[in-house]
């Protein structure tokens, strides 16, 4: 769910990147009026972080690889399939359901 605000997050669950510290930490006004706490945290790992060029060239070298839970693979390509089919069923109602209007643009001279 962090996607939507992040384009740097997965999709779903969390991603392990490294010891961060909290440097400080203030209250604000959020998008809906309430009170929000916001965080600035600075990574304090020796090892360079996993998305950086040095991350990567490292995690080759070491071999790592991503270690999905039992099923997560599986549910995940469910997930997408019922997305597919989810929005296939939408276009076929839209076309069969209702006429679709054409919008008139004119010249304003």
């Amino acid at each position: 769910k962090l996607a939507k605000h992040s384009k740097s997050a997965p999709k779903e669950g969390n991603r392990y990147d490294g010891i961060y510290k909290l440097v400080k930490y203030w209250p604000e006004k959020g998008q809906s009026g309430y009170l929000v706490w916001r965080y600035l945290l600075r990574r304090d790992d020796s090892s360079p972080a996993p998305w950086t060029p040095e991350g990567k060239v490292l995690t080759k070298k070491l071999g790592l690889k991503i270690c999905y839970p039992e099923g997560y693979l599986e549910h995940t390509e469910n997930v997408a399939k019922n997305k597919t089919n989810k929005t296939e069923k939408n276009l076929k109602r839209k076309r069969s359901g209702t006429i679709l209007e054409e919008a008139k643009v004119t010249k304003k001279v």
